[in-house]
Order: C-alpha cells, then structure tokens, then sequence
C-alpha cells in the first residue's frame, strides 16, 4: 500500500522524507513528485527515487552537508505549512509499505508534521 501527502515545496517534501528516514522507513520505498514553475523541464530533470539525490557537485555539497550535520548532531526538519503548493508549485511524497501499522505509523508522523492533505492507497 501507498501513503501519498502533499506539500507546498519541493524542499519541504525532502526534509519529509529524511524525517521519515529518521523514524525507520527505507529512501529506496519512497518517491517525490514536484511541480516546476516552467513549462519545460531543465534539459537535466531526472525523476528522483529514494535515496540517489543529486549528481556532480551539487549532490557532493549534500552528502557533504548531511554528514556534517549528523556528526554535530543537527537535525533540521522543514514542517509542513498544512497547505498545497499555490499555483504550479507543491510536491507529492509516496511512501510504499507493506503493513497498515506502518502506513498509521507514517501518517502519524506527516500529521504531525503538517502535511496538507494524506491519502492511503493500494
């Protein structure tokens, strides 16, 4: 089964997942699905799964900062503004589980971090 929730920014929806990294779940049974103000996408658009995250430089800077934060044991989450990204913004988080204690797990958790709108599918 699938929790989808949505949020205002691509960003947020990151912080989200590594939030639920954090809490047990896997990168690898997530995906995120983000809107672009543009028409057409950069000619790099990738669709990100799990945990491959960027390329080239920018992805080293993450790994980078990531690493740093863990050893100074920072943990910053982006929270959930409660609503949908306005006009051709937002983003769609999915998360694959195979149990319904873990899919009320993770609904908890983007409860509470202020998801704007969680849906349990097949």
């Amino acid at each position: 089964m699938r929790v989808l929730a949505t949020f205002e920014t691509r960003d947020i929806a990151v912080s989200m997942m590594n939030m639920l990294v954090e809490h047990g779940f896997y990168a690898a049974d997530m995906v995120i699905l983000a809107n672009r103000a543009a028409q057409e996408p950069p000619p790099d658009a990738e669709l990100e799964i799990g945990d491959q995250g960027e390329k080239g430089f920018a992805g080293f800077e993450e790994k980078i900062g990531r690493t740093v934060n863990e050893l100074l044991g920072r943990h910053e989450i982006l929270e959930g503004t409660g609503s949908e990204g306005a006009g051709n913004a937002g983003a769609l988080l999915t998360l694959t589980v195979a149990r319904q204690e873990d899919a009320d797990r993770a609904i908890e958790l983007l409860r509470l971090h202020q998801a704007a709108d969680i849906e349990v599918g097949p």
